[in-house]
């Protein structure tokens, strides 16, 4: 006998509720509940004795002992004169000075815990300088590092990608993950994933005797596996998710050399196994004819999305002979980047310098940007945010957050908050101008009500 209406309704809030899944139809949906995003009022982040900490594009990780941000660089403010060495200066003395110098710089980030003190994160025993450090936590609890060292005192530069893993307090042994002449791993052209207890590196690079190309790290037991592609158009602004239980897809900006006309930057995909031996051809996923794909970010879709293949992919083009982005898109994928939504467009500020991207658990993607502005819409750098949910872009909003002096990070910490850092111009005491900034941060928080039939 057919189900009435009535009793169709019923039977898919039940399949959702055994599921888990929160796909409704729209109208269900709407029936459901209705969800506003609150910004709460930015914080400091304040290291010990109630000093100013600063971590550089943080990554920010969920571990049992609370929030890891971890970049670098990052640092922790003294006070001035606070560790000037007496004079005349003893062994002992300068031996106290550097110590204490350790202590408060060169760090790998902070260890974060609301309402209390941040303590310092430090590094492993490296063996050059680091920098842009990316962390990701497995499901055993282990924090895993990567970041960037140069060489650029050689005949020829070479940049190297470095690996250790943080289990409680200790550190493993750092060691080289792959070399190249140059290396694009800066925030937005490299991604750290951990899926499950099986930890994912992803980049691209260029060699001088081989060209360009995107490279793939794959760490299962300890042990290491890398591949390479060459890719002729010199990729950039690569990002990547997981798919499946041990799969990544793997997407990047490049120029089209098949494409017969004259072109910009475009995005490619890669769906990498752990059974194949190499990396598969990249196939376009979007084409933005003379402008340049930049800052793409592939986010998974709601706790079970990576599982199912839920992904969404948010990017922005800077037209044919800009100099900064003046469009944003968004499409989504149900199985594994095989095939994309339409996009949908979304609004942009004058003079974007950086787009970060986090996705919540209903699907939904949340973008701060970071702007320069010009005289006549904006006034000054400042950070603005969006969000897209399935079938449209919210209206975009300026943050009334201050002044703003290096990158913003957007995050999920917990089931409905992302967390903004991003750092705040601190100014000079003497001769002017400005110093390094202090870290600042913003929660974001979904509050979902129910809605009367």
């Amino acid at each position: 006998m057919p189900l009435s209406g009535h009793h169709r309704l019923r039977l898919l809030l039940f399949a959702a509720a055994i599921s888990g899944d929160s796909a409704l139809s729209p109208v269900a949906a709407q029936k459901v509940s209705r969800c506003t995003s609150t910004w709460e009022t930015p914080r400091p982040l304040v290291g010990t004795e109630g000093r100013p900490a600063y971590v550089e594009a943080p990554s920010v990780l969920r571990t049992p002992q609370g929030l890891l941000l971890v970049g670098t660089p990052s640092l922790i403010w003294y006070r001035e004169g606070a560790f000037v060495p007496p004079v005349p200066t003893t062994p002992t003395d300068t031996a106290a000075f550097v110590a204490a110098l350790r202590r408060n710089v060169g760090l790998f980030g902070v260890r974060f815990r609301p309402k209390e003190v941040h303590t310092p994160l430090y590094p492993p025993v490296l063996t050059g300088a680091a920098s842009h450090v990316v962390g990701a936590v497995t499901r055993d609890g282990t924090m895993h590092a990567v970041w960037l060292q140069e060489d650029v005192l050689k005949d020829h530069p070479r940049a190297t990608l470095w690996y250790a893993s943080l289990r409680g307090n200790v550190w493993s042994a750092p060691q080289a993950l792959f070399s190249a002449d140059q290396l694009y791993w800066r925030p937005g052209t490299g991604a750290l994933l951990a899926n499950g207890n099986t930890v994912h590196v992803v980049g691209s690079y260029y060699r001088a005797d081989s060209g360009g190309g995107v490279v793939h790290a794959r760490r299962v037991a300890s042990q290491w596996r890398v591949r390479t592609k060459s890719i002729p158009a010199l990729p950039n602004y690569t990002t990547a998710a997981p798919i499946g239980h041990d799969s990544v897809l793997i997407v990047f900006s490049a120029g089209d050399v098949h494409a017969g006309v004259r072109n910009g930057s475009h995005l490619f995909a890669i769906r990498t196994g752990p059974r194949d031996t190499v990396l598969g051809e990249p196939v376009r996923v979007q084409w933005s004819g003379l402008g340049s794909a930049s800052w793409p970010a592939l986010n998974v879709l709601g706790d079970w999305g990576a599982r199912a293949g839920r992904l969404s992919l948010t990017w922005a083009v800077v037209g044919a002979g800009g100099s900064a982005a003046d469009s944003l898109f968004g499409m989504t994928t149900s199985d594994g980047g095989r095939t994309w939504s339409t996009r949908i467009s979304g609004a942009l500020p004058p003079q974007v310098a950086l787009l970060t991207v986090a996705s919540d658990t209903r699907g939904n993607s949340h973008v701060a940007i970071l702007a320069n502005g010009d005289n006549e819409r904006a006034a000054g750098r400042g950070l603005w945010y969006t969000k897209r949910e399935p079938d449209r872009w919210q209206t975009l909003t300026r943050l009334n957050f201050g002044e703003v002096g290096s990158a913003p990070t957007l995050s999920r910490v917990g089931t409905d908050t992302l967390m903004l850092s991003w750092g705040r111009p601190i100014p000079a005491t003497k001769g002017g101008g400005q110093v390094a900034p202090a870290g600042m941060y913003a929660m974001l928080v979904d509050r979902c009500g129910r809605v009367a039939q």
